[in-house]
């Protein structure tokens, strides 16, 4: 059968059509690349060289255990600080509860140390978040996120409860790859899939959600984190405050004179008169952060 005029049309019109309701989400519209992307993202968020976050970390406890213990189900809060210095340093420290907590993450190195003592000396994926925030140039942070698994050659648009979202690093919906989610309208990084669902599974294994963008001090940053494992949220944090451009203590991102002053402490002097308490505080920790 030969269609002319407008059978033809309305055949093309048919066709189009029904290609736009068998793929919903790409139909929204054109979907930029990923390197655009990312630039729009870094420009929109305009961080300073250095600056420091002041927020509130709130830990849900593993519930696995027993369910009658009422104290066990509360969740812990510590204040902690997040030191920033371009390119790609960042810094947490926690010194709450009698028990001092540091994480530092340098381009090709990073630290956890609990109480003086050296727990890891790998990046940890609750705090692949930082990167985000430590970069002022597409580049660097491009290429930091491919260290992290992110395939930069990759965008797709994807629907985050009611925003649409470019995806970084995978073709909507697959979950079974590290992605950065975006938002469609602001730029902002909504989403970000650290390490990516488990075989036969749909749930990404650990991934942080930013809400509440906002203005602290002139600085475009999240006012809340969620950290989910399996899409059960584990962590949350909320920020007090920021300062720009602070000036920060020498040696603050230096990992390897931290590990040297580190191992060469006397260990037995920094494990001395430790408390039942205070060792249970350190456990959790090292369950948490290794």
């Amino acid at each position: 059968m030969i269609f002319t005029g407008k059978s033809a049309l309305r055949l093309v019109a048919l066709l189009i059509g029904a290609a736009a309701v068998s793929a919903p989400v790409s139909s929204y519209g054109y979907v930029l690349p990923a390197p655009y992307i990312m630039e729009q993202m870094v420009a929109a968020m305009g961080l300073p060289p250095e600056f420091q976050v002041n927020q509130t970390l709130h830990i849900t406890p593993n519930r696995s255990g027993s369910g009658d213990d009422q104290e066990s189900a509360e969740q812990h809060v510590y204040k902690q600080s997040m030191r920033y210095r371009m390119p790609g340093m960042f810094r947490s420290d926690i010194s709450d509860h009698d028990i001092r907590h540091v994480y530092i993450s340098v381009p090709g190195e990073a630290l956890t140390v609990i109480d003086d003592s050296i727990v890891s000396q790998s990046e940890n994926r609750l705090y692949s978040y930082g990167i985000l925030f430590s970069y002022g140039r597409r580049a660097e942070l491009t290429d930091r996120l491919k260290k992290q698994g992110i395939d930069m050659h990759v965008s797709s648009l994807g629907r985050l409860e009611k925003a649409i979202c470019y995806v970084i690093g995978a073709r909507y919906p697959d979950a079974d790859v590290p992605q950065l989610w975006i938002d469609r309208e602001t730029f902002m990084p909504v989403r970000l899939v650290a390490s990516p669902a488990d075989k036969d599974d749909q749930m990404p294994a650990k991934e942080i959600w930013f809400s509440q963008w906002r203005r602290f001090n002139g600085i475009r940053y999240p006012g809340e984190m969620v950290f989910l494992e399996k899409g059960t949220a584990v962590q949350k944090i909320t920020v007090d405050s920021i300062e720009a451009n602070p000036v920060f203590e020498p040696g603050t991102f230096d990992v390897q004179h931290l590990t040297s002053s580190l191992e060469n402490k006397d260990k037995e002097d920094a494990d001395k008169n430790i408390s039942d308490e205070i060792q249970q505080e350190i456990d959790q920790f090292k369950r948490i952060f290794e």
